[in-house]
């Protein structure tokens, strides 16, 4: 069958032309109609995703929180513990190098009375043997 065979009028070409127009008006709308809700579909994809990272981070973020805190509450105790340690070790040197003190003023005090006694014994020996000896 010839298509140049039926003559159409021009009536009928414009309906033609309009109906093709409108078919492919129809087919390129729902092609960007589907473009659409696949694109709209990934973004509501996306910002599920985006919120589930979003709570994943604020999670974990929260949990670091809270062990960098007790980290911090461990080690804040533990130099407490440190430092009144160094404190009372502190004192106890003081002690004893109080003690200490006594003691070396001690032996000085010790020291200085055999000097004395030692000086007067030399001073007598002197007397004596200027004297001469005793007969």
């Amino acid at each position: 069958m010839d298509v140049t065979a039926i003559p159409l009028t021009a009536w009928e070409s414009a309906g033609i032309i309009v109906l093709f127009i409108l078919f492919a008006g129809s087919l390129i709308g729902g092609v960007f109609a589907l473009v659409r809700w696949v694109i709209s579909g990934f973004s509501r994809i996306q910002r599920e995703q985006q919120k589930d990272w979003q709570e994943y981070q604020e999670k974990r973020d929260a949990l670091y929180n809270q062990e960098m805190e007790k980290r911090d509450k461990a080690n804040r105790d533990f130099f407490t513990e440190l430092n009144r340690a160094t404190c009372e070790d502190g004192e106890k040197r003081l002690e004893l190098t109080e003690k200490i003190l006594e003691m070396v003023g001690a032996v000085l005090r010790e020291q200085r009375e055999h000097d004395d006694f030692v000086r007067e014994n030399v001073a007598r020996k002197d007397t004596i043997t200027k004297r001469g000896p005793a007969k």
